[in-house]
């Protein structure tokens, strides 16, 4: 199996980055004091497949998740 070229980021969606796409912030860990920097939480895949592609972005499939995972080809 192979895997397209893809871009995957470094780092996780911050509450607020998601605050700003969306004007929401659907995060349990919202009082605490450096909130706004830790990872958005409680998106459901629905959401944040919509929400991705409303920003010209997309979650990465299996294959490319794995490939990125392994740091390496999928070919056996």
């Amino acid at each position: 199996m192979s895997v397209e070229p893809v871009l995957l980021s470094k780092y996780e969606m911050t509450q607020a980055q998601w605050q700003r796409a969306t004007g929401a912030n659907p995060s349990f860990h919202v009082e605490m004091e450096n909130a706004a920097q830790l990872p958005v939480e409680q998106v459901s895949w629905s959401a944040a497949t919509e929400e991705l592609r409303r920003l010209g972005l997309r979650l990465p499939t299996e294959a490319e998740w794995e490939y990125a995972c392994r740091a390496r080809s999928l070919e056996r």
